[in-house]
């Protein structure tokens, strides 16, 4: 009888023992779980700030393609620009006139009939402008094949600046009858 109750009290101090033993591991696994759950945690914030990032990102991105389309939108404005630019320079010329000894175009008639020459007409056989008879704007020709439009001292707005006028005229410079002559001439 004795015997047994000492083998009871024995298993009852081993079970005490294996009882704080669990109880020790168990206080190990809660906070290992307390890590993992914060380490859980922590990676949503980590997967929400990614996911913010990438948004923002894509949005960069989104931008950077908006404004390639722009900068390409102004390349084609400004190569239009520069063919229209080509094209006025073209009309320029044609209004500036014919080659180097006189003649000049249909166009540049026209503008100077703008510019209110419309009492010059073309006479003679080497292209020269002479003065109608009824021109109040335009002195006689001296016989010097001299251009009109500088005996009327009107400055040609067909001509660049620093460039002379095909017709013979400067036209930044109100000259002379002597003057004249020799810019027709030229």
């Amino acid at each position: 009888m004795q015997r047994n109750h000492d083998d009871l009290i024995a298993k009852l101090q081993r079970l005490k023992i294996e009882n704080r033993s669990l109880i020790a591991k168990n206080r190990v696994l809660r906070n290992e779980k307390r890590e993992v759950e914060d380490q859980f945690l922590e990676l949503n914030n980590v997967q929400r700030d990614f996911a913010a990032e990438v948004d923002r990102q894509e949005k960069v991105i989104d931008e950077l393609k908006f404004g390639v389309v722009e900068n390409q939108i102004d390349v084609d404005y400004t190569k239009s620009l520069e063919i229209r630019v080509e094209n006025l320079e073209a009309q320029v010329k044609s209004l500036q006139g014919g080659d180097q000894h006189g003649e000049i175009d249909s166009a540049a008639v026209a503008g100077m009939a703008q510019m209110g020459l419309n009492d010059v007409e073309m006479s003679g056989t080497d292209g020269t402008l002479q003065p109608d008879a009824d021109a109040s704007s335009a002195e006689p020709s001296s016989g010097n094949n001299v251009c009109p439009m500088l005996l009327a001292k009107v400055k040609c707005r067909m001509a660049k600046a620093g460039e002379h006028c095909k017709l013979g005229y400067h036209p930044h410079k109100e000259a002379s009858t002597t003057d004249v002559t020799s810019f027709a001439s030229a």
